[in-house]
């Protein structure tokens, strides 16, 4: 009765570490070997594959099911575009489109799969399903704090002599979303269940692992966190903050970016911020922010990538999409995947993921996660991180165990 009552939770979470422990290896073979391995991918699609023999073999849940069958008939909606536009373009690969479109449209295998576990399990079970990803959330902080202290090359974000260790997830902008989704859940757990140490973890992970998206983002959301939910400090604490980075910004930051630039392996780190203290040039400025996607040097820039793409299409395409080369800046790559008519409908079908979350947290999630996915790529192809968003949101339909001590999430 035991396994059969629980069964769900069980199969969840053993999902949920394997994917973990796949894509760990898959990072640390990735660092060695210098080629991402294949085998965490073809689990995916094993996986999605079983999710949707689940789907029908039990009573559609309308819930989870919703979303997962408007991302179905999007998927197959623009897949027929990608045919036609196959036909225009010689440069086209169906099989490159059909995996790409599979790491947008992932998250509503796992919503449904991890959506319908969770309601199956005893309400006094559910903890465990947070427990396993708070696992999965301190063990990547571990190998990102052993990274750092022992300079353990695997563990690093970036390949050469630039700052960052993003610990056993693999590359930088699958690390950014990652830590992002963390530092979200760990503040949610903050409030409802007043435990600090997961988001000073989370904090300290974002100031390791070197991207500056993590360093931008978190000096921008724990101001408005401290805010929004302690209004009784976070005046004074903005206020307090924002004066001292004046401050320290006039007087240090000259010597400092000069200490710094003595240090083997920071040039690459201080000269964009030299180069545009001293600069009034935009496009310079644009680069900077885009990681130089406005001006790849020796690539096709933003830019002329979007109208190699443009050259083929088809009237259907701009209502279905069609590409062959990507930007790595999903702003322009979600329009040119999905065309206007695939963009409406993947951006409701991901609303009716997101609308779990609290008002309180989805305005301030879905604002950051945005900015995000503006200046980078890979947050909403992002397959890693698709479990971890999914365990996010449901994490606001779990009732904690202990009292709320007066702190109510609306």
């Amino acid at each position: 009765m035991e396994w059969n009552a629980n069964r769900r939770l069980w199969i969840a979470i053993s999902v949920i570490l394997t994917l973990f422990c796949a894509d760990a290896v898959n990072s640390i073979l990735w660092n060695i070997k210098g080629e991402p391995p294949k085998f965490s991918i073809y689990f995916r699609i094993l996986l999605e594959i079983l999710i949707i023999g689940l789907l029908f073999s039990n009573k559609i849940k309308i819930t989870f099911c919703k979303p997962f069958l408007i991302a179905f008939a999007v998927y197959g909606l623009t897949m027929f575009a990608d045919l036609i536009y196959a036909i225009n373009c010689p440069y086209a690969n169906i099989l490159h489109s059909f995996y790409s479109k599979n790491k947008n449209f992932y998250v509503f295998f796992m919503f449904y799969f991890l959506g319908t576990s969770f309601y199956a399990t005893p309400p006094q079970k559910r903890k465990y399903f947070f427990k396993a990803y708070e696992f999965v959330i301190l063990t990547a902080f571990t190998s990102i704090v052993l990274g750092f202290l022992f300079n353990i090359q695997i563990f690093s974000t970036y390949s050469g002599e630039r700052f960052g260790y993003s610990g056993i997830i693999p590359r930088a902008n699958e690390s950014s979303v990652f830590w992002l989704i963390a530092l979200f859940y760990s503040m949610a757990v903050l409030v409802r269940e007043k435990r600090k140490f997961l988001l000073v973890c989370c904090c300290i992970a974002c100031v390791l692992v070197g991207t500056k998206a993590l360093l931008l983002l978190l000096i921008m959301v724990l101001p408005i966190f401290v805010w929004k939910f302690y209004p009784k400090y976070g005046k004074l604490f903005c206020l307090f903050s924002l004066m001292i980075a004046v401050v320290l910004f006039k007087i240090y930051i000259t010597p400092v970016l000069d200490i710094l630039g003595e240090k083997e392996g920071m040039q690459k780190i201080i000269q964009p911020i030299e180069i545009l203290m001293n600069s009034d040039n935009y496009s310079y400025a644009m680069s900077s922010v885009s990681s130089g996607r406005f001006s790849m040097e020796g690539e096709v820039r933003v830019y002329d990538r979007i109208d190699l793409n443009l050259a083929y299409w088809q009237p259907i395409n701009y209502l279905l999409g069609g590409m062959f080369i990507g930007t790595e800046m999903e702003i322009f790559d979600i329009p040119m995947k999905f065309g206007f008519v695939g963009v409406i409908l993947l951006i409701y079908g991901y609303y009716l993921v997101v609308e779990r979350i609290h008002n309180s947290f989805r305005r301030f999630f879905i604002t950051f996660i945005l900015i995000l996915a503006i200046f980078s790529g890979h947050v909403f192809d992002n397959a890693l991180c698709t479990t971890y968003l999914c365990l996010f949101v449901l994490y606001f339909q779990y009732v904690p165990q202990n009292k709320l001590h007066g702190v109510i999430v609306k």
